[in-house]
Protein backbone atom coordinates (compact mmCIF):
# COMPACT_ATOMS: atom_id res chain seq x y z
CA UNK A 1 0.00 0.00 0.00
CA UNK A 2 0.90 3.54 -0.60
CA UNK A 3 2.70 5.12 2.10
CA UNK A 4 3.58 9.13 2.68
CA UNK A 5 5.33 10.37 5.51
CA UNK A 6 6.24 13.72 6.90
CA UNK A 7 8.80 14.33 9.17
CA UNK A 8 8.83 16.87 11.57
CA UNK A 9 10.38 18.39 14.59
CA UNK A 10 7.54 17.85 17.30
CA UNK A 11 7.78 15.71 20.04
CA UNK A 12 5.34 13.29 21.37
CA UNK A 13 4.49 16.26 24.32
CA UNK A 14 1.71 17.38 22.26
CA UNK A 15 0.12 14.26 21.98
CA UNK A 16 0.87 12.11 24.76
CA UNK A 17 1.84 14.45 28.15
CA UNK A 18 -1.85 14.94 29.41
CA UNK A 19 -1.29 11.33 30.50
CA UNK A 20 1.56 11.95 32.55
CA UNK A 21 2.11 12.77 36.48
CA UNK A 22 5.10 14.33 37.01
CA UNK A 23 6.25 14.82 40.62
CA UNK A 24 7.62 18.45 41.03
CA UNK A 25 10.78 16.93 42.32
CA UNK A 26 10.99 14.89 39.41
CA UNK A 27 9.72 16.94 36.82
CA UNK A 28 12.33 19.04 35.34
CA UNK A 29 14.35 15.40 35.09
CA UNK A 30 11.60 13.96 33.43
CA UNK A 31 11.07 16.56 31.24
CA UNK A 32 14.74 16.60 30.05
CA UNK A 33 15.18 13.20 29.56
CA UNK A 34 11.84 13.05 27.42
CA UNK A 35 12.50 15.99 24.99
CA UNK A 36 16.53 14.70 24.39
CA UNK A 37 15.24 11.01 23.60
CA UNK A 38 12.58 11.93 21.35
CA UNK A 39 12.76 11.56 17.51
CA UNK A 40 11.40 13.18 15.00
CA UNK A 41 7.22 12.46 15.06
CA UNK A 42 6.56 10.61 11.78
CA UNK A 43 2.93 12.04 10.63
CA UNK A 44 0.91 9.35 8.32
CA UNK A 45 -2.22 10.36 5.92
CA UNK A 46 -1.77 7.57 3.58
CA UNK A 47 -2.65 4.03 3.77
CA UNK A 48 0.32 2.34 5.48
CA UNK A 49 1.74 -1.16 6.59
CA UNK A 50 4.62 -1.06 9.15
CA UNK A 51 6.63 -4.55 9.50
CA UNK A 52 9.75 -6.00 9.10
CA UNK A 53 10.17 -5.15 5.11
CA UNK A 54 8.95 -1.51 6.16
CA UNK A 55 9.94 -0.37 9.53
CA UNK A 56 10.02 2.87 11.43
CA UNK A 57 12.85 3.68 13.78
CA UNK A 58 12.60 5.04 16.93
CA UNK A 59 9.80 6.93 16.24
CA UNK A 60 6.44 7.60 17.05
CA UNK A 61 3.58 7.97 14.81
CA UNK A 62 0.39 10.03 14.40
CA UNK A 63 -2.60 9.00 12.04
CA UNK A 64 -4.69 11.44 10.47
CA UNK A 65 -6.99 11.41 7.31
CA UNK A 66 -5.59 11.82 4.31
CA UNK A 67 -7.08 13.43 0.76
CA UNK A 68 -9.15 9.75 -0.09
CA UNK A 69 -10.53 9.95 3.29
CA UNK A 70 -10.18 7.81 6.84
CA UNK A 71 -6.21 6.69 6.87
CA UNK A 72 -5.44 2.81 7.75
CA UNK A 73 -2.07 1.45 9.50
CA UNK A 74 -1.23 -2.02 9.76
CA UNK A 75 1.26 -2.55 12.53
CA UNK A 76 2.67 -6.34 11.49
CA UNK A 77 4.86 -8.58 12.76
CA UNK A 78 8.20 -7.05 13.41
CA UNK A 79 6.91 -3.60 12.96
CA UNK A 80 7.83 -0.92 15.95
CA UNK A 81 6.42 2.06 16.91
CA UNK A 82 7.57 4.40 19.62
CA UNK A 83 3.79 5.16 20.45
CA UNK A 84 1.07 6.40 18.30
CA UNK A 85 -1.41 8.91 18.21
CA UNK A 86 -5.03 8.19 16.06
CA UNK A 87 -6.77 11.15 15.18
CA UNK A 88 -9.45 12.22 13.20
CA UNK A 89 -11.42 9.05 11.32
CA UNK A 90 -8.56 6.83 11.28
CA UNK A 91 -8.04 3.32 12.14
CA UNK A 92 -4.77 1.71 13.53
CA UNK A 93 -4.72 -2.32 12.95
CA UNK A 94 -1.62 -3.78 15.31
CA UNK A 95 -1.33 -7.45 14.21
CA UNK A 96 1.99 -8.88 15.21
CA UNK A 97 3.73 -5.47 15.94
CA UNK A 98 4.97 -3.76 18.88
CA UNK A 99 4.14 -0.48 20.46
CA UNK A 100 6.84 0.71 23.02
CA UNK A 101 5.70 4.13 24.33
CA UNK A 102 2.10 5.53 25.98
CA UNK A 103 -0.06 6.24 23.25
CA UNK A 104 -3.91 7.72 22.88
CA UNK A 105 -6.97 7.43 20.53
CA UNK A 106 -8.66 10.63 19.90
CA UNK A 107 -11.15 12.43 17.89
CA UNK A 108 -13.27 9.30 16.31
CA UNK A 109 -10.43 7.05 15.74
CA UNK A 110 -10.27 2.97 16.15
CA UNK A 111 -7.62 1.02 17.50
CA UNK A 112 -8.45 -2.74 16.34
CA UNK A 113 -5.41 -5.35 18.28
CA UNK A 114 -5.66 -8.69 16.95
CA UNK A 115 -2.02 -9.85 18.13
CA UNK A 116 0.97 -7.98 19.36
CA UNK A 117 2.05 -5.94 22.48
CA UNK A 118 1.24 -2.30 23.31
CA UNK A 119 3.46 -1.76 26.37
CA UNK A 120 6.01 1.29 27.84
CA UNK A 121 9.45 -0.21 27.68
CA UNK A 122 11.40 2.77 27.08
CA UNK A 123 14.01 3.48 29.35
CA UNK A 124 12.08 7.04 29.66
CA UNK A 125 9.15 4.67 31.08
CA UNK A 126 11.75 3.66 34.10
CA UNK A 127 11.49 7.60 35.55
CA UNK A 128 8.18 9.19 34.39
CA UNK A 129 5.21 8.88 36.65
CA UNK A 130 2.30 8.16 34.05
CA UNK A 131 -1.74 7.45 35.00
CA UNK A 132 -2.20 5.32 31.92
CA UNK A 133 -0.07 3.78 29.24
CA UNK A 134 -3.14 3.85 26.40
CA UNK A 135 -5.99 6.90 26.39
CA UNK A 136 -8.47 6.16 24.72
CA UNK A 137 -11.10 9.92 24.27
CA UNK A 138 -13.48 11.49 22.79
CA UNK A 139 -15.29 9.33 20.22
CA UNK A 140 -12.73 7.16 19.93
CA UNK A 141 -13.04 3.06 19.72
CA UNK A 142 -10.85 0.31 21.33
CA UNK A 143 -10.96 -3.47 19.96
CA UNK A 144 -9.33 -6.24 21.24
CA UNK A 145 -9.13 -9.42 19.58
CA UNK A 146 -5.85 -10.57 21.19
CA UNK A 147 -2.28 -9.56 21.99
CA UNK A 148 -1.45 -7.53 25.74
CA UNK A 149 -1.50 -3.99 26.78
CA UNK A 150 0.41 -3.55 29.36
CA UNK A 151 -0.41 -1.10 31.41
CA UNK A 152 -3.87 0.85 32.74
CA UNK A 153 -6.40 1.90 29.34
CA UNK A 154 -8.19 5.39 30.52
CA UNK A 155 -11.58 5.89 28.96
CA UNK A 156 -12.66 9.49 28.63
CA UNK A 157 -15.06 11.55 26.56
CA UNK A 158 -17.52 9.03 25.27
CA UNK A 159 -14.69 6.90 24.44
CA UNK A 160 -15.73 2.92 24.25
CA UNK A 161 -13.94 -0.26 24.64
CA UNK A 162 -14.66 -3.74 23.37
CA UNK A 163 -12.90 -7.23 24.41
CA UNK A 164 -14.22 -10.31 22.05
CA UNK A 165 -13.45 -13.65 23.54
CA UNK A 166 -14.18 -16.60 25.63
CA UNK A 167 -15.84 -16.74 28.57
CA UNK A 168 -14.89 -13.06 29.62
CA UNK A 169 -15.89 -11.32 32.57
CA UNK A 170 -15.60 -7.73 33.78
CA UNK A 171 -15.45 -7.20 37.54
CA UNK A 172 -14.96 -3.64 39.21
CA UNK A 173 -12.17 -3.18 41.56
CA UNK A 174 -11.12 -0.86 44.29
CA UNK A 175 -14.50 0.66 45.56
CA UNK A 176 -14.96 1.38 41.20
CA UNK A 177 -11.73 2.84 40.34
CA UNK A 178 -11.00 0.29 38.11
CA UNK A 179 -12.13 -2.48 35.99
CA UNK A 180 -10.39 -5.57 35.50
CA UNK A 181 -11.67 -7.97 32.16
CA UNK A 182 -10.34 -11.77 32.87
CA UNK A 183 -10.93 -14.53 30.39
CA UNK A 184 -9.72 -16.08 27.27
CA UNK A 185 -9.21 -14.84 23.52
CA UNK A 186 -10.28 -16.49 20.93
CA UNK A 187 -7.34 -18.28 20.50
CA UNK A 188 -7.33 -19.54 24.01
CA UNK A 189 -4.66 -17.37 25.20
CA UNK A 190 -5.73 -15.22 28.10
CA UNK A 191 -7.19 -12.18 28.27
CA UNK A 192 -6.28 -9.66 31.36
CA UNK A 193 -6.88 -5.95 29.96
CA UNK A 194 -6.96 -3.06 32.98
CA UNK A 195 -9.18 -0.17 32.83
CA UNK A 196 -8.50 3.17 34.79
CA UNK A 197 -12.24 4.42 34.32
CA UNK A 198 -14.32 7.22 35.84
CA UNK A 199 -17.10 6.33 38.05
CA UNK A 200 -20.34 5.02 35.70
CA UNK A 201 -17.76 4.29 32.81
CA UNK A 202 -18.07 0.87 33.55
CA UNK A 203 -20.89 0.62 30.59
CA UNK A 204 -18.27 1.67 28.17
CA UNK A 205 -16.11 -1.75 28.68
CA UNK A 206 -18.18 -4.13 26.75
CA UNK A 207 -17.14 -8.10 26.11
CA UNK A 208 -18.23 -10.06 23.81
CA UNK A 209 -18.51 -13.87 24.36
CA UNK A 210 -18.13 -15.66 21.24
CA UNK A 211 -19.54 -18.78 21.00
CA UNK A 212 -17.56 -21.90 20.18
CA UNK A 213 -18.11 -23.26 16.73
CA UNK A 214 -19.34 -26.06 17.77
CA UNK A 215 -21.89 -24.37 20.01
CA UNK A 216 -23.00 -22.44 16.97
CA UNK A 217 -23.57 -26.00 14.67
CA UNK A 218 -25.66 -27.09 17.33
CA UNK A 219 -27.44 -24.23 17.81
CA UNK A 220 -28.30 -23.90 14.20
CA UNK A 221 -29.08 -27.86 14.13
CA UNK A 222 -31.70 -27.42 16.87
CA UNK A 223 -33.21 -24.26 14.49
CA UNK A 224 -33.36 -26.59 12.06
CA UNK A 225 -35.13 -29.35 13.82
CA UNK A 226 -37.69 -26.46 15.63
CA UNK A 227 -38.24 -25.11 12.26
CA UNK A 228 -39.06 -29.23 11.12
CA UNK A 229 -41.49 -29.62 13.84
CA UNK A 230 -43.70 -26.76 12.92
CA UNK A 231 -43.44 -27.45 9.57
CA UNK A 232 -44.51 -30.78 9.86
CA UNK A 233 -47.36 -30.11 12.35
CA UNK A 234 -51.00 -30.52 11.41
CA UNK A 235 -52.83 -27.50 10.36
Amino acid sequence: MASTFFETGRTWQKSWLHALRVGAMSGLVALALITSSEGALVVIDQDTTIDAASPIFGSGIEVIDGGDGPTQVQILTGGTVRGFTGLENSEIVIDGGAVTFLSSLQDSARLVLKNGAIGCTEQVCQVIDYDALFHVTDSSTLHVFGGSIGGNIALSGTGTAHVYGKNLALQSQGAGSFVIVSGQFLNDQPAMLFFDYLVGYESRIMIHNVPEPRTISLSLLLIGVIHGIRRSRPQ
